[in-house]
């Protein structure tokens, strides 16, 4: 079973069902609505990437970039497909595009509560920086979590 990663951009109004489907069967009530998925498709600062296999679409990540920095608002993968290492191929695929962008750091908010998430983050080199108390809602806190992108290690002949 293959993989491709697109990048979509705001031209692609196509890819938003996609998108929407995605978040309904990976979030259930707690789901973007459409209006929020294409609100973000208008940002030129947003990064989104689109995960498919050779049947359909089977997840995406969405990231805020701010300056030398971003913002991971949102990963879904179908339900389906989870917990077979997509989540972390996407998240890779991000950090790839993040260095081309020039980012330095990528922070998220997790609950504390969504273990699998946590776990995710954490094996793939994020790392806990904080707790925002009550963060949604009186029983659930969220972790900050920050990924430091390295940067290219510089091949400099001249050294020798």
């Amino acid at each position: 079973m293959w993989r491709e990663i697109k990048i979509v951009e705001s031209k692609d109004l196509d890819q938003v069902s996609a998108l929407l489907d995605i978040e309904r069967e990976a979030f259930g009530e707690k789901a973007w609505n459409l209006e929020m998925i294409k609100s973000e498709f208008q940002k030129h600062n947003n990064v989104i990437l689109l995960l498919r296999n050779d049947q359909s679409e089977i997840g995406y990540v969405l990231m805020r970039r701010i300056l030398d920095e971003g913002e991971l608002l949102r990963i879904a993968i179908r339900p389906a497909f989870q917990k077979m290492g997509y989540g972390k191929y996407l998240l890779e695929s991000l950090f790839k595009k993040a260095k081309s962008q020039r980012i330095r750091k990528i922070y998220l908010e997790v609950s504390e509560k969504n273990i699998g998430a946590v776990r995710l983050y954490q094996k793939v080199g994020f790392q806990k920086m904080g707790l925002r108390k009550h963060y949604y809602g009186l029983n659930e806190s969220a972790y900050i979590m920050v990924y430091p992108l390295k940067e290219e290690e510089k091949d400099d002949q001249n050294s020798h």
